[in-house]
């Protein structure tokens, strides 16, 4: 038996002590009748009281599971954070394979900031966007500077993925805003 089982069980058995079953053989008809009125009511007040509880019971379990099932989810994409991360490292990537990872690395991260801090989808890429916008600028400057010559090449291509990024990500955010406000 179940914990929700047996806490019923002892219900129905505390009820049954409780308000015991008389024996209308002997009382008038019309009293019987009220006597057996008021042990179903007592039953029904007793079963409202158990169906209750189990739905109590019932609403915590789905918490802890919820809960359970959130913890795990957020322990997977920590890991494939992690693996995503140290994929990136590998040198000698083509720069579209590079793209396509920094993209997964950043769904990846818009999901674990939902789950762990409630964050939207929207407000994510919107920070991630004043990011890369920062970044962007950063390194445009350091290049017009003149002072970058061992790796103006690599800054070029982070800048040529920045701005593919930023383009992607401002457009994908305008037809969400205006699926908000047609909708």
């Amino acid at each position: 038996m179940t914990t929700i089982q047996n806490h019923v069980a002892h219900q129905q058995t505390a009820a049954q002590n409780a308000a015991p079953t008389k024996d209308v053989s002997s009382v008038p008809t019309a009293n019987a009748a009220v006597v057996i009125a008021k042990q179903i009511e007592a039953e029904k007040a007793v079963i409202a009281d158990n169906l209750a509880r189990i739905d109590t019971l019932t609403s915590k379990l789905t918490a802890v599971e919820k809960s359970a099932a959130r913890q795990a989810e957020i322990t997977d994409l920590k890991k494939r954070l992690a693996v995503q991360e140290s994929e990136l490292q590998i040198p000698n990537r083509h720069p579209k394979e590079t793209a396509l990872l920094q993209f997964a690395i950043c769904e990846t991260e818009a999901r674990l900031a939902w789950l762990e801090k409630g964050q939207s989808r929207t407000d994510f890429w919107k920070g991630k966007l004043q990011e890369w916008k920062l970044e962007a600028g950063t390194l445009r400057s350091r290049l017009s500077d003149g002072g970058v010559t061992l790796d103006r090449r690599g800054i070029e291509m982070r800048l040529e993925w920045l701005d593919e990024a930023i383009n992607e990500v401002s457009e994908d955010l305008e037809k969400v805003l205006w699926e908000r406000v047609i909708n």
